[in-house]
């Protein structure tokens, strides 16, 4: 057929990686009490999930990121989903973007006005976040 390609399965990988939040890119004086995340990397397709519970959110400041992805994501965004959040000060994010190019995802809340990133102002000491996640590499 006109277009085909290969249909060798190339890639297969279970792991573990390690979730971190950055705030504006900084991560000063954050500690957790969990921050662990498993994935599976099927050909160029990578679904996982991670949980984080904060036990101080440190002083650094601005827009959230979940760092630490097991891949780099590929040219488009790939997708997160909230499975469980607690103790944010306001705006506990419903969903997140798999940054392109990237090993980064920007938690977000999503209202009738759009999309509102999260930042530090979000967070509290004990805040806990468990999404899932999905993207191409």
């Amino acid at each position: 057929a006109a277009g085909k390609t290969s249909q060798l399965l190339n890639w297969y990988e279970e792991g573990t990686w390690t979730p971190t939040i950055t705030f504006g890119g900084g991560s000063t004086g954050i500690t957790y009490a969990v921050n662990s995340g498993t994935y599976t990397r099927i050909g160029r397709l990578v679904t996982g999930r991670f949980i984080i519970v904060l036990s101080n959110k440190g002083s650094s400041t601005g827009d959230v990121d979940i760092v630490g992805l097991p891949f780099t994501v590929g040219s488009d965004l790939g997708v997160a989903i909230t499975e469980y959040a607690s103790n944010f000060s306001s705006g506990a994010p419903s969903q997140g973007y798999c940054q392109n190019t990237t090993n980064k995802i920007a938690p977000a809340t999503i209202s009738t006005t759009g999309v509102s990133f999260l930042s530090n102002t979000n967070f509290n000491d004990n805040t806990r976040l468990d999404m899932w996640f999905q993207y191409n590499v």
